[in-house]
Parts: C-alpha cells; sequence; structure tokens
C-alpha cells in the first residue's frame, strides 16, 4: 500500500488538469478556451477549475477528483475507466473522501 501524500489534501480537482492534456496533445484547440462539458461544470472564478470542497483520492491511481455534489468528477472517473478498461474489470472504483477519510466503492 502506498502512503498517501499530506499535501493531496490541498489539492483541487485535477479533471480538467487532465482534459486539458487529453485537447492540447490531439488538436490544437487552446487548453483555456471553454469547451461545451466545462460550460455546465460550476467552476472557481478564480482557478478555472472545480471549487475546492468535497474531494475524493482515486486509490488506484492517487488523483484528487471532485465529488457528485460539485461536479461529479469522480463518478465520472470510475465510468471512464471502466468503460475503457484502463482500471481493470471494475475500473478505479475505490474513493477515500479527503473531507472525513470515508471510503466508497463505486461497485
Amino acid at each position: 500500500v502506498e502512503r498517501i501524500p499530506a499535501d493531496v489534501l490541498q489539492q483541487p480537482c485535477c479533471y480538467y488538469s487532465r482534459e486539458e492534456k487529453k485537447t492540447t496533445a490531439t488538436s490544437t484547440e487552446s487548453p483555456q478556451k471553454p469547451s461545451a462539458a466545462r460550460s455546465k461544470d460550476e467552476l472557481d472564478e478564480a482557478t478555472g477549475k472545480c471549487p475546492m470542497g468535497e474531494n475524493w483520492l482515486c486509490l488506484r491511481c492517487m488523483q484528487v477528483y471532485c465529488s457528485r455534489y460539485v461536479n461529479g468528477h469522480g463518478l465520472r472517473h470510475w465510468e471512464e475507466t471502466k468503460a475503457t478498461k484502463t482500471g481493470g474489470a471494475c475500473g478505479h472504483c475505490v474513493l477515500v473522501g479527503l473531507s472525513d477519510l470515508s471510503a466508497w466503492c463505486h461497485e
């Protein structure tokens, strides 16, 4: 079992950072340009990312995603990894809530 880095509690949801890397690698579109999906999400005006709040740590890839009560990127991450089989048959289904250290399995 890996140790969880101490600074992970202060990290925002990484969903848009990940999406911007995909966009930059596959197109010439600027990562700052809002996408259709981004315009539906609630974003922090100062950072352009998901607001800090109830975030979850994926125990498979150690990335932080926001909860279903913010923009639902933790759930979306599980659905994407399950659909593409990048996380095995169950996808990245186990997360830990950073606000109270509760555990959740989507399966």
